[in-house]
């Protein structure tokens, strides 16, 4: 395989360091130094570093400043911290998978106002039976609501698992919450019943349902078998390529998406339509184009400015959020074992040397 192939050789008999260093410092710079002079010290070249991976913590890997970011724009030359003319394009940072899934769905929900309504309205809704023993008690003596689903709370460090629980749970239950809220507003005029049925009690709000049901049930299948401990980075690159194509599957699915929505506000007695909101008056210039105009259906405006926005900001941000994997992955790729199977030695070889050299 050439020198350059020795040399990584030599390299790679050496035993695998695994080690904790108590340190003080807190700058990127710092730690990137710190790593560097560890490396060193036990032999290993920088120049050979193909992949690193940290938490979400910005001092570790924040896009501008962040350590991943420093150790890809600097090498370390004997006593001196230099700036390099051309970053380590082989050392892309790799987040954790399944954790990088959440952030992909938090990005999206508070992408819309709707989206931070959608879940608050949830919490809201948790809130007002779970701190009440006498409301809670009445919404599971409604028809066969000790076999129903319980309404779940929303937790921040599990962020896919506990809002797939509280939607479906919510759905589930939803026809019950309505009734018990319509009577408790009939027998005390409570207000927090009032505005909490008053947000649940529409299209929007059932379209919600659907919507992120369907998105969360998706990545959160991807997001368990990702943790599973047969996972494979290959594997790993497969899930993540099958939940960006459910993803746009879904966002040519509009019509499925308000079916669904259609059939179940009429089987829970709601209105099937979306009502006309008061638009903003805006200022035309002269030279506005037609397509700044808004759009006044409120159907095609609820189908442009949540459905669509809420999956773009989702597709865009895996393709963000998995650009250093996707890197690594592209890099071995030949290592994968559908793939080398599929080459001689000789090609292997080249690929190798290619990455090494």
């Amino acid at each position: 395989m050439g020198d350059c192939a020795h040399e990584s050789q030599s390299v790679t008999t050496k035993e695998t360091f695994v080690s904790f260093v108590h340190t003080s410092v807190s700058t990127a710079k710092g730690l990137a130094e710190l790593v560097s002079n560890w490396l060193s010290d036990h032999g290993l070249d920088l120049h050979k570093i193909r992949g690193q991976g940290y938490d979400e913590v910005s001092v570790m890997s924040g896009e501008v400043g962040g350590m991943q970011k420093t150790l890809s724009g600097h090498y370390w030359n004997q006593s001196s911290w230099r700036r390099q003319s051309t970053p380590f394009v082989r050392a892309p940072f790799v987040h954790c998978a399944s954790h990088n899934l959440n952030l992909v769905t938090n990005d999206a929900a508070e992408a819309t106002i709707e989206g931070v309504t959608f879940f608050g309205t949830i919490d809201e809704s948790f809130n007002f039976f779970g701190h009440s023993l006498n409301r809670w008690a009445e919404l599971a003596l409604t028809e066969d609501g000790m076999k129903k689903l319980k309404l779940k709370k929303l937790y921040k460090t599990r962020w896919s698992s506990s809002r797939t629980d509280a939607v479906r749970a919510l759905k589930n239950r939803y026809a019950d919450i309505l009734k018990v809220l319509m009577r408790i507003i009939l027998t005390s005029k409570h207000s927090d019943a009032t505005a909490l049925k008053k947000n649940m009690d529409n299209l929007y709000f059932v379209m919600r349902i659907i919507i992120w049901e369907r998105i969360l049930t998706s990545l959160l299948r991807v997001s368990q078998q990702l943790q599973a401990t047969n996972t494979d980075f290959s594997a790993s690159v497969r899930l993540l390529s099958a939940a960006y194509g459910e993803l746009q599957y879904m966002r040519d699915s509009w019509d499925s998406v308000l079916m669904s929505a259609n059939a179940m506000s009429l089987s829970w007695g709601i209105k099937p339509e979306f009502t006309s909101k008061r638009q903003r008056r805006i200022k035309k210039f002269h030279d506005e184009l037609s397509s700044d105009s808004r759009l006044t259906d409120p159907a095609q405006a609820f189908k442009v400015d949540v459905f669509y926005k809420l999956i773009d900001v989702a597709l865009n941000q895996l393709e963000l959020r998995f650009e250093g994997q996707q890197q690594v992955a592209e890099l071995f790729r030949f290592l994968f074992p559908d793939t080398m199977l599929k080459l001689s030695d000789a090609e292997i070889e080249i690929e190798a040397n290619g990455i090494f050299c």
